[in-house]
């Protein structure tokens, strides 16, 4: 989620309508992550929320490419193995 501006102003504590610039997701849903733990500071009235916070908050939700099954499969695959040697 890095600007394609390499000279363009980028604060590194945002407002909430800089982050939905930032990040293109909606108003609506970064107010839903907020109350679901999204990390952020409050000031007063105001919320601000970290760059680098909001980053490595979304990166948990990256997904891997593997399907739930086959990596279900695979771990009791491994721990079969482990429990017969």
């Amino acid at each position: 989620m890095e600007s394609t501006e390499s000279n363009a102003y980028s604060p590194e504590y945002l407002t909430l309508n800089e982050l939905v610039s930032y990040s293109s997701m909606s108003k609506s849903t970064l107010r839903k992550w907020l109350r679901i733990g999204m990390p952020y500071f409050k000031l007063g009235r105001s919320i601000r929320i970290k760059r680098n916070d909001f980053d490595v908050w979304l990166e948990q939700f990256r997904a891997s490419g593997t399907k739930r099954g086959s990596l279900r499969r695979e771990l009791l695959r491994e721990a079969v193995e482990e429990v017969l040697k």
